[in-house]
């Protein structure tokens, strides 16, 4: 019997060519798989079931949707200050669609020689949070 000493790089040469031939075996097997084998045909009646949609038109004419209000829009609020017919001062907030809704607003009230400036939406700082302030109790 013959001692055969094989050296640690073909050992090396070898384990690589064995790993590359498996590989490329299962690249072939996986080949044929997806390219020779042909799915089977599965009705359309499972693959996509048209759903049956019925649209009551009746509703459109119901009491509730004549109800139904517009959407003014988005309210913004602002700031003025203003005199009133007697000549004091006056200044506060008030919320309205528009510069020009505002004013409008505040004439109905009786006010005159209104200055209005819109307060900005959001906050300058997103990492400053306001601190929440608590009514003082009611003794």
């Amino acid at each position: 019997m013959a001692i055969v000493f094989i050296s640690p790089k073909q050992s090396r040469k070898t384990l690589i060519y064995i790993i590359i031939g498996a590989f490329a075996l299962g690249l072939i097997i996986f080949g044929i798989f997806i390219f020779v084998v042909r799915p089977s045909l599965v009705p359309v009646e499972q693959v996509f079931t048209v759903p049956k949609i019925e649209i009551d038109f009746e509703l459109l004419a119901s009491e509730k949707v004549r109800e139904l209000q517009l959407f003014e829009g988005v309210k913004y609020e602002f700031t003025y200050r203003a005199r009133t017919k007697e000549g004091e001062a006056e200044a506060g907030r008030i919320t309205a669609v528009s510069k020009e809704a505002a004013i409008s607003a505040l004439e109905e009230l009786g006010l005159l020689q209104i200055e209005v400036e819109e307060i900005p939406l959001g906050r300058d700082n997103f990492f400053i949070f306001p601190q929440p302030s608590f009514p003082e109790e009611v003794k």
